[in-house]
């Protein structure tokens, strides 16, 4: 989302005013009940919860910092395909060269350049709901880069990646993909030639 944009809601408007509604008639409820039985410490937290919550649903609803798009309308197909194609052309946290890349990391920024690469396995990581598709990236200097489609800018990696090293699978993605919720751990590339089975047995002597 763009600096000046709206935040995008994809929930319906009568949502909304029905949830704040909902809200406010409770806190009159609480007042009722109070008024006839006495105050006490349960219902004034009741009214203090569906207060708050009234007054959230009434602010974004009055609010232009936020946008209602219905699911299933064609407003909501051209946003959601806007923010795809956004996502695919995002750079992320990688900025690259004619022979490499930078990458922007918790520990720093690091520099790669693409023949320093020896070695990528790749493999889906099981996030309950979805699957994660993951890039292990062993360089010649000894270090591991780990990237994943959670990270900014996967979309344009993956796509350098290929362009730089015509030797990785055209379908990697796809293969990797499905099943889902298998892990798929796959040798997409070594520099020496090895087997998966002879880069694993070496990475597990190597303590990696």
């Amino acid at each position: 989302m763009k600096e000046g944009e709206p935040k995008i809601i994809y929930k319906s408007i009568l949502q909304y005013i029905v949830l704040a509604i909902v809200s406010y008639l409770f806190v009159l409820i609480n007042v009722f009940i109070c008024a006839g039985k006495g105050w006490d410490l349960m219902h004034i937290l009741a009214m203090v919860f569906f207060g708050v919550c009234g007054m959230y649903y009434s602010y974004v609803l009055g609010s232009k910092r936020y946008k209602f798009i219905k699911i299933g309308s064609e407003e909501f197909k051209e946003q959601t395909q806007k923010e795809f194609e956004a996502k695919q052309n995002d750079l992320g946290y990688f900025e690259y060269s004619e022979d490499g890349f930078r990458v922007k990391l918790k520990s720093g920024n690091k520099t790669v350049k693409w023949n320093d690469i020896d070695t990528i396995i790749s493999y889906k990581v099981d996030k309950w709901t979805i699957d994660e598709i993951v890039m292990q990236l062993y360089l010649a200097d000894g270090t591991t880069l780990n990237l994943g489609e959670d990270t900014p800018g996967w979309y344009q990696f993956a796509k350098r990646i290929k362009e730089a090293m015509p030797e990785l699978p055209a379908t990697w993605q796809i293969d990797i993909a499905a099943p889902a919720f298998q892990r798929k751990t796959t040798l997409l590339f070594d520099r020496k030639g090895r087997t998966l089975e002879q880069v694993l047995a070496e990475m597990k002597e190597k303590g990696k």
